[in-house]
């Protein structure tokens, strides 16, 4: 189920403005197998000035 709901954020990227840096580290940590609620916890202490 991650699985689909990672394709799902990747496939609205295009509509979504996300910095090429945020993007690259969420491909990093999801190839790594981290779950996608670990990951914006990540997201968000390292960029926390882009998402909300």
């Amino acid at each position: 189920m991650v699985t689909l709901l990672y394709s799902y954020f990747l496939d609205n990227l295009n509509r979504l403005y996300i910095p090429d840096n945020v993007k690259q580290r969420i491909k990093l940590l999801y190839h790594t197998s981290i779950d996608v609620l670990t990951i914006h916890i990540i997201l968000k202490e390292e960029f926390d000035d882009y998402i909300t």
